[in-house]
């Protein structure tokens, strides 16, 4: 394995199995499963949990590879470079693959052609916070204050071009409101400031939304999904809220690069669509709050399609500049 600054691997779970033919002998040595995210996030931790599992179908040790930079676009340029021979995959998300290629002035990869799409992990909506000491009760109150004082408030994100972000720019275009964006490095700083009243709202991904509220500090406005969510059950949805075109949700898949022979695409499909049917596997993503998916590659590759089409669309609306 070559040295890297920024990356961090484990292996899991291993179960052996011979070949028995040679369309069947893949996987036949151990395959390096990338992560272009910290190790132990939420993602990270149902990413090995799911690596665990495949293992088992596909009878090799997955190595998992934390590797980081530039929003997850670092670690996804290296597996589209790799060989391909399915022994590197990516498990991608909306940011790594989309979002942040799209804003780069120069970008390492073309979300579309540059990889082989094997399945959706998971999908999470982002939901709307705000301090829980604070006034701010409902959409409508929140959206009040906005039109009171229309570019004078200001809500926190993860980043430019992060979901956070583009959900705010969302809530903008449909809302007919101004509010300023203020990019952090990171989720984390971005809600413990919305919190201490740096900035009025944010939002964060339903997975971590339910910790927040839980510890008592933050109010969950709304989720920018269809349904509500099952961690957040007192929440109403954008569209319950009076804002049906707020619908913003961050998704993590599978990856390949490109030419990757097919049956090799359709053998990892199968091992991750078993591991995320796995009851043990959903029970524990589930705790976590980052539902697991399985998806074909095909219906993979039409959702990617589509929010290539919505976020470049809100991204030239909006006016947001390339990096």
């Amino acid at each position: 394995m070559r040295r890297r600054s920024l990356a961090a691997a484990v292996m899991v779970g291993i179960v052996p199995r011979p070949g028995t033919a040679q369309d069947a002998s893949y996987p036949d040595r151990p395959i390096r499963l990338v992560v272009p995210f910290p190790a132990g996030g939420a993602t990270d931790v149902v990413v090995r949990l799911l690596g665990e599992r495949m293992s088992q179908s596909l009878g090799q040790t997955i190595i998992v590879e934390n590797r980081t930079g530039a929003a997850g676009t670092v670690g996804a340029a290296a597996v589209a470079r790799s060989r391909s021979d399915g022994y590197t995959i990516l498990a991608g998300s909306l940011g790594s693959n989309l979002i942040a290629p799209l804003l780069m002035r120069e970008p390492p990869f073309n979300p579309l052609t540059d990889f082989e799409f094997i399945s959706t992990i998971g999908t999470t909506p982002t939901a709307l916070l705000v301090r829980a000491d604070g006034p701010i009760n409902s959409v409508d109150d929140l959206l009040a204050i906005l039109r009171r004082e229309p570019g004078r408030q200001s809500y926190s994100s993860a980043g430019i071009g992060s979901p956070m972000h583009l959900s705010g720019v969302l809530l903008g275009i449909a809302s007919r409101t101004e509010a300023v964006h203020v990019p952090y490095r990171g989720e984390a700083p971005a809600v413990t400031d919305m919190i201490a009243g740096q900035v009025l709202f944010c939002f964060s991904p339903s997975s971590s939304a339910v910790g927040y509220v839980r510890g008592g500090r933050v109010r969950a406005l709304a989720v920018a999904s269809r349904q509500r969510v099952e961690g957040l059950p007192g929440v109403p949805t954008m569209a319950e809220a009076g804002l049906p075109e707020v619908e913003a949700y961050t998704w993590q898949g599978l990856f390949a690069p490109r030419g990757t022979p097919r049956a090799v695409v359709e053998r990892l499909n199968r091992a991750l669509r078993a591991a995320a049917d796995d009851p043990a596997v959903r029970a524990r993503a589930s705790e976590i709050g980052v539902p697991v998916a399985g998806s074909t590659p095909e219906e993979f590759r039409a959702e990617m399609e589509a929010d290539l089409r919505k976020w470049s669309g809100v991204i030239q609306t909006a006016g947001i500049e390339k990096q």
